[in-house]
């Protein structure tokens, strides 16, 4: 039913305009309903009507109806044009029922102010309506009839009036809510604020909803007093015609009703879309004054809300892009960061020792494991003909500060470190070159050891900890330790550094490190600390020096367990080789036996000392000379060259090596050295 009530109301605009649409709601709603009323009502009162009326009251209503339409615009079809401005212009902005997109905003403005204005017009119409059919049907009764009814007619039509022209205001603007909110949207989407237009007031609404209440009480009262009540047949066809009568009225106020319950719906939907974030913007198809005000003040609010999110949205957008643009840049600082960071912890790995070759039978093991990628930790050993310098040394600090010191602290150590210096005289030297250097008050700590090629060491402490001497023979432990002041942090210090003696015996090991190993704790508090360090030393005495080395740190992550590292952790340990006694021994055999001539017996103690302790580079000397001795010149040749690799500016070395090559014929070679 309802999709033939639309397709009748589209149809008729198709053929009449948009205007003429609200004649098919006149037509149902009210014209039939009402002409029936006023006729039903009249009956009740007088009893019998004249036959005739009814005709006559018909054709008073077909010619309403027809002039109706043309006041809508209904014959423009055949080139009747509405007599009313407004109506045209209605039917301009609209195609039938669809609103034209191409006109000005001024034409929008204007028809949205028809649209709210129609309603009243309709209901002016209304009074012509009812005064056209009653004074046809008056004028008949008196011209023709003569029934004496006419006061009856007159009530009829008085009580009509309202109710028709009520039912022309509430059809028409139930019908024509839903363009006014479409060209609101039209206005807002090309920039316009829609104007707040209104008819009526809810007061007057409620006026005219009482007006109807006692409307239904009067006829209920008149009709019960008729005379129409004292039949029976009168009395059945009052109860009809009042239950109609109520359904009618009940009608035309659930209308009223259902204008303003959809207006307030409107703004429920468009706050409850506010509370969840939604899009609340509404257009009201409300023309109450109250509710227009109403709807009007609460879609501004929503502007101010959206521009305010919008303006929040876009501040919220920029910072957004702007922390991006920030994270990228700082992403790209970060990577050129840790480049360069990766790049200095390369240098830095570069002033450690490339290689940690044996020196006289003595072997080297050196681990280093930074907190971050550079550290203030920094290990060394320098060599010299006459001995070796083993130095372990730790900045104060981390990170790249510290690093920056171990690197003018390799400088200074390499300066300082003569032949002949002790590890006490180097401390002093380098002490007052760094206290130039180091404007800071960055500091290291250091220990050293000088150990001779008679395995004699003398040793520095410059508030290090203390080195660990684990003796082969016995497994005891003896710890250095010397005065001496932190190094770079006063030049007075220079006085307080002193040295320390002590004796290397075969497969004895010193171990150095930094307070990184014996200071790190695990989740409940304690120390790594030194004794178990030295526990450590013992249990893996047995293993070589760098497995030795690998099962201490090893032990000491079990200990840390997942706390984290905080500090940087750095050890040096060194070891004469078990066999150095055995080798001294037969190296001595093979000297005197030289001195009794007995070079092919020299050589064979040579070769066994070799076996013994290969890393001695003196050894290879010797088993060089007893070959030149016996004149195998390419044996001689091939067994000095690990002396020569070590030892490239000994002057006996290179006396031997040119013998070599004269006798190999190879006199430029020999000229050359």
């Amino acid at each position: 039913m309802k999709t033939l009530y639309s397709k009748l109301t589209f149809l008729l605009a198709r053929l009449g305009g948009f205007s003429a649409a609200p004649g098919l709601h006149l037509l149902f709603t009210s014209v039939i309903l009402t002409a029936s009323f006023a006729y039903g009502y009249a009956k009740g009162t007088v009893g019998n009507l004249h036959p005739e009326i009814m005709l006559v009251l018909a054709g008073g209503v077909i010619l309403a109806l027809l002039l109706h339409l043309l006041s809508y615009g209904a014959l423009s079809a055949i080139g009747i044009p509405s007599p009313f401005r407004h109506v045209r212009r209605l039917n301009k902005v609209f195609h039938a029922m669809t609103l034209q997109d191409n006109l000005d905003v001024a034409d929008y403005r204007q028809a949205l102010l028809d649209l709210t204005k129609y309603p009243q017009y309709q209901a002016v119409y209304g009074v012509f309506d009812v005064a056209l059919v009653l004074g046809i049907v008056v004028g008949y009764d008196l011209l023709f009839l003569q029934t004496g009814h006419i006061p009856h007619y007159l009530v009829a039509g008085a009580i009509s009036l309202p109710i028709h022209t009520q039912f022309c205001y509430v059809t028409a603007d139930l019908h024509l809510g839903r363009f006014r909110s479409e060209i609101k949207r039209l206005l807002f989407e090309r920039g316009e604020i829609p104007p707040n237009y209104h008819s009526f007031s809810l007061k007057v609404k409620f006026f005219l909803i009482l007006v109807i209440i006692i409307l239904a009480a009067y006829i209920l009262i008149t009709l019960m007093n008729s005379e129409a009540m004292q039949t029976k047949d009168g009395l059945r066809y009052i109860i009809t015609f009042s239950f109609f009568a109520l359904l009618l009225l009940s009608s035309l106020a659930v209308m009223y009703f259902s204008a303003i319950f959809m207006s307030i719906k409107e703004l429920q939907r468009a706050a409850l879309a506010l509370e969840s974030g939604g899009d609340p913007v509404f257009f009201s198809r409300a023309t109450d004054l109250e509710l227009a005000n109403l709807s009007s003040g609460f879609f501004s609010a929503v502007l101010r809300t959206k521009n305010y999110q919008q303006d929040l949205q876009e501040q919220v957008r920029q910072a957004t892009a702007n922390l991006s643009q920030a994270n990228a840049e700082l992403r790209h600082k970060d990577a050129e960061m840790q480049m360069e960071l990766n790049f200095a912890a390369d240098i830095q790995k570069g002033i450690m020792p490339e290689t940690m070759a044996p020196w006289n039978g003595i072997s080297f093991a050196g681990c280093f494991f930074p907190m971050n990628k550079v550290s203030g930790d920094y290990y060394d050993i320098f060599r010299t003909a006459a001995a070796v310098y083993v130095l372990q040394a730790d900045v104060s600090g981390h990170g790249v500060p510290a690093a920056l010191v171990t690197m003018a602290a390799k400088q200074s150590f390499a300066a300082a470190v003569t032949p002949t210096a002790t590890p006490a005289d180097i401390f002093r030297q380098v002490n007052r070159d760094l206290c130039r250097k180091i404007t800071t008050q960055d500091y290291l700590t250091a220990f050293m050891l000088r150990i001779d090629e008679n395995n004699r060491v003398t040793y520095s402490n410059a508030s290090h900890p203390k080195a660990i001497h684990l003796h082969y023979a016995n497994r005891e432990i003896t710890l250095y330790d010397t005065n001496g002041l932190f190094i770079g942090a006063m030049e007075d210090a220079g006085d307080s550094y002193e040295n320390g003696e002590t004796v290397l015996k075969a497969g004895d090991r010193i171990f150095l490190y930094t307070d990184g190993i014996i200071e790190h704790k695990n989740s409940a508090g304690e120390e790594f600390g030194l004794d178990r360090l030295i526990a450590l030393i013992r249990e893996t005495n047995k293993l070589s020096l760098s497995e030795s080395q690998n099962q201490i740190i090893k032990q000491l992550r079990v200990f840390m367990g997942n706390e984290p590292v905080r500090d940087d952790i750095s050890m040096l340990c060194l070891e004469l080789n078990p066999r150095w006694n055995e080798f001294a021994a037969l190296f001595a055999e093979g000297k005197q036996l030289m001195k009794q001539n007995n070079t092919h017996g020299a050589l064979e103690k040579f070769i066994q000392a070799a076996k013994a302790v290969p890393e001695m580079p003196r050894i290879h000397y010797a088993i060089s000379r007893a070959y030149f001795k016996l004149r195998e010149f390419e044996k001689a040749e091939e067994a000095l060259l690990p002396f020569e690799k070590i030892f490239q500016n000994d002057i006996r070395g290179m006396q031997l090596k040119a013998g070599i090559l004269i006798s190999l014929g190879r006199n430029h070679e020999a000229k050359t050295l």
